[in-house]
């Protein structure tokens, strides 16, 4: 059986989380890589799902073969972008909508914990603050990231 790690990205992608009561972020994923340069700032606030990378100080997947199965351990990062800080102000003018963001978000997440048949979100926690994107060397933006863990069976 082959891993379904596309097949949960668009499911976690999918979940619709409100950065205020009328704006829902718009979703850069897999698909949407080649975006990055220079929209960023213009399309905020924005998601963005990726895996984590082990530059990081997490390991982006991990495996266990059972038999002939194996369980996979992915960590995926969903970053929402608000705004730049460029742009001035503080991460405190945005705090309210980050709070209930992140409420909105863990909500999504209690509804349904299998993003795929095979698949199940073990945890997951959430930091708000001051994000750089798409590098550390690129502009800081006011943010909120979610990190998800996700134990699937192939």
């Amino acid at each position: 059986m082959a891993s379904k790690i596309k097949n949960i990205y668009s499911n976690i992608a999918s979940r619709e989380v409100y950065y205020d009561s009328d704006v829902l972020p718009r979703v850069w994923d897999l698909n949407d890589i080649g975006k990055f340069d220079g929209e960023v700032a213009n399309s905020c606030p924005v998601r963005v799902l990726s895996v984590i990378t082990p530059e990081s100080g997490l390991e982006n997947a991990s495996f266990v073969e059972l038999g002939e199965n194996m369980v996979v351990t992915w960590k995926i990062s969903d970053l929402l972008l608000i705004r730049p800080t460029a742009h001035g102000g503080s991460m405190r003018n945005s705090l309210p909508q980050m709070i209930n963001y992140q409420v909105d978000y863990l909500d999504a997440i209690q509804e349904d914990r299998t993003p795929t048949s095979q698949s199940f979100i073990e945890e997951m926690y959430m930091n708000r603050g001051v994000f750089k994107f798409p590098t550390d060397e690129s502009d800081a933006y006011y943010g909120v990231e979610a990190v998800i863990t996700v134990i699937e069976y192939i």
